[in-house]
């Protein structure tokens, strides 16, 4: 098997998960189509960084259409 070496990013981007209920808007949305998809009833903190942590919103909001259409 091949081993892979794990690259960091430099410099480590700084992630701010915004709690659900503090959510509101697109993220909001965002969150809701994200548990539906996933079939989770709370967003976590992994799924609000996933949300959250991206270059511009909008890819959030195709993650969270993409688990919606599930």
């Amino acid at each position: 098997m091949t081993e892979l070496p794990r690259l960091k990013p430099l410099p480590i981007p700084e992630i701010h998960p915004i709690p659900e209920y503090a959510a509101t808007g697109a993220l909001a949305e965002t969150f809701a189509c994200i548990k539906q998809g996933l079939g989770m009833p709370w967003m976590g903190v992994i799924a609000m960084c996933l949300a959250a942590f991206t270059p511009d919103q909008s890819v959030s909001q195709q993650i969270g259409s993409m688990l919606c259409e599930v």
